[in-house]
């Protein structure tokens, strides 16, 4: 008999009505089951369902018409590996259960076997996820151990192990977050392969790129081809010394060609500036360029200073 705080409800609520029908109600055999319910169905109903979970090893999983959730009621039914139990969802009472995953800690260590652990743990529900202790496990102070209880205290206990008359303390403790199933996805080979796809396409169109680029990239042209020694190119501008042959004084208006050459200093008018044609151009070599080579060809900066002087 319940006892403690109590509500009573209208008799016409009816949660969830519209799937009445259309959804089935499945309890699946062990935790690797219910995180496989997917894969699952997909077996059996490629596309279709939606999974909604109910606590423990329960499951809600609806369809969009009562045909279709007929249809895979039935093929359900054959796969009795992994589901328990399996009903359509017309409004029934369903129980309550959950997943309970307790610590258990204090058994010594020449008790601490799975068997050993298993048992505790069943003292509060059954096990659906058995202990996995291992010679090898660094941590041997605690172990895990899954179980399905019908309420919703946590579990907090301490018991007695007796062992050829020696009795030992363990004590069990629930985790305190409430577990939610990590369901498995179900992975499709044409996916895979579609991405292989994608990647090699994606490969394909930078070597056409390359490709283009190369087509498009202008082939270079050396300045002064190997070989040709008579058709080098400077980057001086040779400055024309070309005169007319005409005398400058005052009784002539004939006038030599302007020189023009920015590297003079910019406080130089050159517009007024007109240099003698008969000045001593071999003298401006003796004096200036002393200890340089000779060359028969003047220096046109040297000559615009020189003649600058006089």
């Amino acid at each position: 008999m319940l006892v403690g705080k109590s509500i009573t409800i209208d008799n016409h609520v009816n949660a969830f009505s519209t799937m009445h029908g259309r959804a089935i109600v499945v309890r699946m055999c062990n935790l690797e089951a219910l995180k496989n319910i997917y894969v699952i169905l997909n077996d059996i109903c490629p596309g279709l369902g939606k999974v909604r979970y109910l606590g423990g090893l329960d499951m809600l999983i609806s369809f969009e018409d009562s045909e279709t959730a007929a249809s895979i009621l039935e093929e359900a039914k054959l796969v009795n590996d992994r589901f328990s139990m399996i009903s359509l969802w017309e409004g029934q009472s369903l129980g309550f259960e959950r997943l309970a995953w307790l610590k258990v800690q204090g058994i010594p260590l020449h008790l601490l076997t799975k068997d050993v652990i298993n048992v505790v743990g069943g003292m509060f529900g059954k096990v659906v996820h058995k202990a996995n202790r291992s010679e090898d496990d660094a941590d041997l102070l605690f172990e895990y151990v899954g179980v399905l209880v019908g309420d919703g205290k946590k579990v907090s206990e301490e018991i007695i192990l007796n062992w050829n008359n020696w009795k030992f303390r363990v004590w069990i403790m629930e985790e305190l977050d409430d577990w939610v199933p990590d369901f498995y996805e179900v992975k499709h080979v044409e996916e895979d392969t579609s991405l292989a796809d994608d990647v090699d396409n994606a490969a394909d169109d930078v070597d056409e790129t390359e490709d283009a680029n190369d087509e498009q990239m202008p082939e270079f042209q050396p300045v002064n081809p190997a070989g040709d020694e008579d058709n080098v190119i400077s980057n001086v501008v040779p400055i024309n010394l070309e005169s007319n042959n005409c005398i400058n004084d005052d009784n002539n208006e004939c006038q030599s060609t302007p020189m023009i050459d920015r590297n003079l200093n910019s406080d130089v008018s050159i517009k007024d500036f007109v240099p003698a044609v008969n000045f001593d151009f071999d003298l401006l070599n003796a004096d200036d360029n002393v200890g340089a080579p000779v060359s028969n060809v003047a220096d046109p900066v040297h000559l615009i200073l020189a003649v600058m002087k006089v």
